[in-house]
């Protein structure tokens, strides 16, 4: 081989080395393409993390393509490495219905999202009568004041679930909520008067929408939002009265013929699950018991929270 074809070889070998080594450079530093816009262009990459509530047993899907099913030694999944674009979610458990939503991955940032899935299971009927309305007797949440028609009361146990007569005198229900002094300015400034609060949020109705208020300050915003207060949902049905689901990033609207439980987080869509169907249902949430009540054409009923 003649000089000249060594020095030919050398250089195109050095070159092909490059070309190849640039590519393999930029992937190692986290760099990918991304189609996301109208021209192909090198971005950082980014991640997805999925956290579903229940924890365990659900099949996470990502643009179609299995990509985990949790367990109780891994709740979550976690992918890095991913190019800045749209990827289309879907979460599956038996029993439980379909939840789905498009996110974004930005460059450099790791998409988070903490998904309630919603059991299909039907709300255990407690009791039966002519109740128009329910409270707690106190905030130990232990019993429930059913009024009818008249002026007369039953009191239901909650842990053995019997139903007594109660005396009009003994129907004084104890239960108070305490408010942060940030809530109630908060509360009078925008004149509130449907509302349901918990400390760090506060969120309240007309009759056919529903706002959020987070109230500990824009450095505690979810990761899915950019802005302390916002309108969560315009519904088609007329709203009778809005909980806040305790621990989780939905809330709970009743309306003239049905209760959906509807997620906190807005991007691409809300998702919403009718969990009850009947004529204009009351809805009551109790922490300690972890369930929700619904009242409805005199008919009691519960749902287990998660």
């Amino acid at each position: 081989m003649t000089l000249y074809k060594r020095k030919i070889l050398f250089w195109s070998s050095s070159a092909l080395f490059l070309i190849c080594l640039i590519p393999l450079l930029l992937y190692s530093f986290g760099y990918r393409v991304d189609s996301g816009s109208d021209t192909w262009r090198l971005a950082q990459a980014g991640g997805l993390s999925i956290v579903p509530t229940p924890t365990t047993g659900a099949r996470i899907f990502i643009d179609g393509v299995l990509e985990h099913e949790t367990t109780i030694f891994s709740r979550e999944l976690f992918l890095q490495g991913l190019a800045p674009r749209k990827y289309r979610i879907r979460i599956e458990k038996e029993g439980y219905s379909t939840w789905e939503k498009a996110l974004r991955v930005h460059p450099a940032q790791v998409a988070r999202a903490e998904v309630l899935l919603i059991s299909k299971k039907e709300p255990q009927k407690l009791t039966r009568g002519e109740y128009t309305s329910m409270r707690f007797t106190d905030n130990n949440e232990k019993s429930l004041i059913l009024a009818k028609p008249r002026r007369t009361f039953d009191l239901f146990s909650i842990s053995d679930q019997t139903t007594i007569k109660l005396a009009p005198a003994n129907a004084i229900s104890s239960a108070t909520t305490t408010y942060t002094e940030h809530a109630l300015d908060f509360i009078k400034s925008k004149k509130l008067t449907t509302f349901a609060y918990e400390p760090s949020r506060i969120v309240w109705w007309d009759d056919h929408s529903v706002w959020i208020k987070w109230l500990d300050g824009e450095e505690y915003l979810p990761t899915y939002i950019d802005k302390d207060e916002a309108k969560l949902i315009t519904t088609g049905g007329a709203v009778r009265s809005v909980a806040i689901y305790p621990a989780r990033e939905a809330v709970i609207v009743a309306t003239d013929n049905s209760v959906e439980i509807i997620e906190l987080d807005g991007r691409d869509k809300h998702n919403s699950f009718t969990i009850f169907s009947g004529a204009k249902p009351q809805i009551l949430i109790s922490k300690e018991n972890e369930l929700l009540f619904i009242l409805a054409e005199g008919v009691l009923y519960s749902i287990d929270l998660l």
